[in-house]
């Protein structure tokens, strides 16, 4: 767990390009959940090298080409870590 915590703070809020193919698609719900992204989808999918990630959309998103077995690249940061799904939650920016 204490690698995940530093894995979020040293890149926390730091945009990265990343590759992913979509496993779902879901609404973005949670306690705490930041304005920017409350209303929106969330993608589950996998990026090489890291696993299964949290992708959170915004609401104004167009989400019509996401679907499962999609393979895309977008421009997200580090979010934070959901600790019941063991995953990083990533941001995507605008």
């Amino acid at each position: 767990m204490s690698d995940q915590k530093r894995l979020i703070e040293v890149h926390s809020g730091t945009s990265h390009d990343v590759s992913f193919r979509i496993s779902s698609l879901e609404k973005t719900f949670g306690i705490g959940l930041s304005e920017e992204f409350r209303g929106g989808s969330t993608i589950i999918a996998e990026i090489k090298d890291i696993g299964e990630v949290e992708i959170r959309l915004h609401p104004s998103a167009d989400t019509g080409e996401f679907k499962t077995g999609y393979e895309g690249s977008m421009t997200a940061s580090v979010q934070g870590w959901n600790a019941i799904r063991k995953r990083i939650i990533l941001g995507a920016s605008d």
